[in-house]
């Protein structure tokens, strides 16, 4: 009967303590930015479609408003709102600051909008629910799904009848429920003559072909998708597998070819193509299964390998190669670079791209470098690797003869010099045998070009260390050591 349901009504949304505003038309102002201008919007038309005798007209001019919605502080909610009506008071509605940070993807764009038709009842005076999927239930877990089963559509039938027939107690009016899904943003129209081509009958990369379509809203893309085997998934389901391939397309391109880096295997996939909004909501797409072409690529061939100054005057590597395919990729193990790496196809972390017409050069980053290459196609097919090792010959040990003492705890050592090295000599209190591990850091001075080179030490016993650097590398050799004594020793 008519008395129940109303008296179910009243379970399902207490009254509020706020009182009814006296007016069917409440102005509004609103400060939220342009990404959450959806919610503050179908919250608007969600309250005018109801049924209910009262509107939330956004306030024209400079006249004051009666509601103002902004961001602000909540308590710890997501949203809250004034209850209900104060005379002589400007109600307010505040979206929690945490939504300024927010991504208004698709779940967050529908969460603020039913957030915000939540705090107008509210503003309107109605009181919270205890009902699951009620608008006015204030538990977040409460809340049913906020999105449709179909890619890019919502729940949108956000105010509930209990919370409708609340509403009208106060303002009077009839129960309008809205339809159970809408989309989020409009859909594009389907794409029109679409044809695909290619694959292994054609021994060609799969490509597909399109041409715009009659409906096309601001932001849309074409939307390609591909998943092994022969069976192809609805393509409108938000929870569909993932596809193993997935490129998003300018409309206008009117054409992909299947040429990602990434290597995804050959066999049957099945090809699925259309135009989709900003959130992926679109027509049903065409969809085909073919053949993913597996080009034979032969491993590159790499020779000559030659030190040559760089533009920045630095020495490199250069390399000449040849290559069937696209590009080359270069691998290097950053942690032992004298390692060959094997790379488990293309698209595995290269070092570096080499593409047809640059040069293929290797910056000298060790003594002993292993470097390997393998040749890409345009569309990802890789071929058997090719590894080069690239050594710097290391400076060698330096020729020292013995020393002379001079006296007064001098010395006179020779010491033949090698062309294109840096000559370093270190001197340290002690034995030889008594060198630091790694004295490297303390020589700290170069020799002169003499046949001899003059050093007095501190105290009676010491050892003197030579080394040749490559100062092009900053590369060190072997070192050479002379134990010094004074006659008092």
């Amino acid at each position: 009967t008519a008395a129940a349901r109303a008296a179910a009504g009243k379970a399902a949304v207490r009254s509020a303590a706020g009182r009814p505003w006296p007016v069917r038309r409440i102005t509004y102002r609103e400060t939220i930015p342009a990404k959450w201008q959806w919610g503050v919007k179908r919250a608007v038309k969600a309250w005018k479609k109801s049924g209910v005798k009262v509107r939330f007209v956004k306030a024209k001019g400079g006249a004051a408003p009666q509601l103002t919605i902004t961001y602000g502080a909540t308590g710890g909610r997501d949203a809250d709102a004034t209850l209900g009506y104060a005379p002589g008071r400007q109600a307010t509605v505040r979206l929690a600051k945490k939504f300024r940070s927010k991504p208004a993807n698709a779940k967050n764009t529908v969460l603020v909008g039913r957030l915000l038709t939540q705090q107008l009842g509210r503003v309107l005076g109605l009181g919270e629910s205890a009902k699951a999927c009620s608008l006015m239930n204030p538990n977040p877990a409460a809340r049913c799904s906020l999105l449709s089963a179909r890619t890019g559509f919502y729940q949108c039938r956000w105010i509930d009848r209990a919370t409708q027939r609340a509403a009208a107690r106060r303002y009077g009016g009839t129960v309008k429920l809205a339809p159970k899904t809408c989309p989020i943003y409009p859909l594009p129209g389907a794409l029109r003559t679409v044809a695909f081509s290619g694959g292994a009958a054609d021994e060609s990369p799969v490509a597909i072909t399109w041409k715009r379509p009659k409906r096309l809203p601001a932001q849309s893309e074409v939307l390609v998708e591909a998943w092994s085997g022969t069976t192809c998934p609805d393509t409108t389901a938000a929870d569909r597998t993932a596809p193993d391939l997935r490129a998003r397309v300018t409309v206008t391109d009117r054409r992909w070819v299947d040429s990602t880096l990434d290597r995804h295997g050959d066999g049957p996939f099945c090809y699925a193509v259309s135009a989709v909004n900003r959130v992926g909501g679109g027509q049903p797409a065409e969809t085909a299964v073919l053949e993913r072409f597996q080009e034979e690529l032969g491993p590159p061939q790499i020779t000559n390998p030659r030190l040559a100054a760089g533009p920045d005057g630095r020495q490199r590597w250069l390399l000449d190669a040849s290559w069937a395919g696209d590009h080359l990729e270069a691998y290097v193990d950053g942690a032992d670079p004298a390692t060959c790496v094997t790379p488990s196809g293309a698209g595995d972390d290269p070092a570096w791209l080499v593409s047809r017409g640059s040069e293929v050069a290797v910056p000298v980053a060790a003594t002993t470098m292993c470097v390997t290459y393998l040749a890409v196609s345009r569309w990802g097919a890789a071929s058997d690797p090719t590894s080069v090792t690239l050594e710097v010959p290391a400076p060698p040990a330096p020729v020292v003869g013995q020393p002379t003492y001079l006296g007064n705890r001098e010395f006179s050592i020779p010491v033949t010099h090698e062309a294109g090295y840096t000559l370093r000599l270190g001197a340290f209190s002690g034995t030889c045998d008594e060198l630091p591990k790694n004295p490297y850091p303390r020589l700290w001075w170069g020799t002169s070009d003499s046949s001899a080179e003059r050093l007095r030490i501190q105290g009676d016993e010491a050892c003197a260390v030579f080394v040749y650097t490559d100062d092009r590398f900053g590369f060190s050799g072997e070192m050479a050591t002379v134990a010094l004594r004074t006659s008092g020793g």
